[in-house]
């Protein structure tokens, strides 16, 4: 038969891990669910090539590959290793020209096919954190500055690739808004006048 172990980077097991296992032909055989082992067995197997599968990886967790080919001679059994990167984590910083954090600033995060992760906004520090990315290109862009703050429409928008297990970051500067002049007429001292 086939033994598959699912493990991190780290060479621990890992739980929820869907598997299935095929002929070359197309047959499948069956589909597994690995639990806090990690690991799959099937059943004596007839020697031949056979199919695994990838059909879904734990919350953010990515595989190495996909699908791997193996092969069964003399009915000795296989072993297979998968393993699984935990996702990457992306920052994201909304600063003001002192680099000071702002709190407030709503941005949203996507992937680079447009598929939405999420809506966040950042906390007191001025820092948003995104856990358990796959790997790949996003794309943050900002809905709303932090209040009394403006961004550039250029600054709007970043493109940023996160690595599997890595970090990344992006940085949004936002210009302090000044109050807007009242149009119209106004006194010499520029206070409006009571009646």
């Amino acid at each position: 038969g086939i033994t598959v172990n699912t493990v991190d980077q780290s060479n621990q097991p890992l739980a929820g891990v869907v598997i299935e296992i095929w002929r070359q032909n197309g047959e499948l055989i069956n589909t597994w669910t690995t639990d806090n082992t990690g690991v799959v067995q099937t059943d004596k197997l007839t020697s031949g090539y056979y199919v695994i599968k990838v059909i879904k990886n734990p919350d953010g967790y990515t595989p190495n590959v996909t699908e791997t080919t193996v092969q069964i001679q003399n009915g000795v059994a296989v072993n297979v290793r998968l393993v699984f990167n935990a996702g990457g984590t992306l920052n994201i910083y909304g600063v003001d020209a002192a680099e000071k954090g702002l709190a407030g600033m709503r941005v949203e995060v996507t992937t680079i096919d447009g598929t939405r992760v999420g809506t966040y906004a950042t906390d007191a520090a001025g820092i948003i954190r995104v856990p358990g990315l796959d790997a790949g290109w996003y794309v943050v862009t900002v809905t709303k500055a932090p209040d009394g703050y403006t961004l550039s429409e250029v600054n709007q928008s970043q493109n940023v690739e996160i690595t599997s297990d890595g970090t990344a970051q992006v940085r949004f500067e936002c210009t302090r808004q000044f109050a807007p002049r009242a149009r119209g007429c106004q006194s010499g001292n520029g206070r409006a006048r009571r009646r």
